[in-house]
């Protein structure tokens, strides 16, 4: 009697531990396309910011996706890697918008410029808050 018990009690114990695994996966995986899609959706509203204020013609708009399709595959292999180093993705978004800037009329520049500017003073001041 002793024996059944010990058995049902660990048959019990594995089964326990089955589901616990099993459950702790599909949230780690969400949490994982969580990250992806907040990233994704962080990238849109910085080329939003960056391009506020132009109207680019449409050699530039060209060359402007052209620009972004080099480095999309470039962002995408650095996410995919185990370890991601914050001063790799900083060197790679620069390199990235000097090239943007490049493709740029001079009158577009001096306003991309001045975006940049303006998300570099947005995120030395906390993010997204709101004016005074």
């Amino acid at each position: 009697m002793t024996r059944i018990r010990s058995v049902i009690a660990a048959g019990l114990m594995v089964f326990a531990g089955a589901t616990i695994v099993a459950a702790q996966q599909p949230a780690q995986q969400q949490q994982t396309q969580q990250v992806t899609r907040h990233a994704k959706g962080h990238g849109r509203k910085a080329n939003a910011r960056l391009l506020k204020g132009m109207t680019l013609s449409s050699t530039e708009r060209a060359s402007m996706k052209g620009v972004r399709q080099k480095y999309a595959a470039q962002f995408k292999a650095l996410r995919g890697s185990n370890t991601v180093d914050k001063s790799q993705v900083r060197a790679l978004r620069q390199s990235e918008q000097t090239d943007l800037r490049g493709v740029l009329s001079s009158a577009n520049q001096s306003r991309f410029d001045a975006n940049v500017a303006a998300m570099k003073h947005r995120g030395a001041r906390g993010g997204s808050q709101v004016k005074p």
